[in-house]
């Protein structure tokens, strides 16, 4: 898309039978070895963020907060794919991939962030993985891609924490060139922290 350009709309959007190719790919310069394959995380595409005993995430507290994300989107539905891994591993198969870069959402795991394993969020996995297997798809699994149960992150920041639908107050960006010390971490040149960057380092290391 050209910068500035408005966005295509999605009924004039290619189908992906349709793509169009600038140039011929020369798949004969891969490695014998290459693998093809697709990504993505599990907020992004689950959905089902209340059912079969999954708690809210940082992800959830953060796309509900009024103008955090454009248009107020979240991940309430998003793809559906706790629903649909199914067909999604049909679309894959269309595609000829040979992996799938995927991540675990603990909130569905562990809905407290400690104890008990929530049985029924493990056999959604158990489910897909065994699916991707019989598909000739080797599952590749993230073990965390920002997917927090709210009560680890409101364990781990202690007085940092803050009640839901809030954000941390932004600290005050620091001198240029001034050395400050992140905390866990050595002294750094920092010429303007980006707002809340250092709450959110204190509240990982907290004193």
């Amino acid at each position: 898309m050209t910068a500035g350009a408005p966005p295509v709309p999605r009924s004039h959007r290619p189908t992906p039978e349709r793509l169009p190719v600038s140039e011929p790919l020369d798949l004969a310069a891969l490695p014998a070895d290459f693998t093809w394959g697709t990504a993505t995380s599990a907020y992004q595409i689950e959905g089902a963020v209340t059912e079969d005993g999954r708690a809210p995430s940082i992800w959830d507290t953060f796309s509900h907060t009024p103008g955090k994300v454009a248009g107020d989107d979240h991940g309430d539905v998003a793809c559906d794919h706790y629903h649909r891994w199914p067909e999604d591993i049909g679309l894959m198969k269309r595609l000829g991939t040979d992996a799938y870069r995927m991540s675990v959402a603990w909130p569905r795991v562990m809905p407290a962030g400690d104890g008990p394993v929530n049985a029924a969020g493990l056999d959604f996995y158990d489910r897909l993985v065994d699916a991707l297997l019989d598909a000739g798809i080797t599952p590749n699994i993230t073990l965390y891609h920002w997917d927090l149960p709210r009560p680890s992150r409101t364990a781990a920041a202690g007085p940092y924490a803050t009640p839901p639908n809030t954000s941390p107050p932004t600290p005050p960006p620091s001198p240029p060139g001034s050395a400050t010390a992140s905390p866990g971490g050595p002294p750094s040149t920092n010429r303007s922290a980006p707002a809340g960057s250092a709450t959110w380092r204190a509240a990982w290391h907290p004193a």
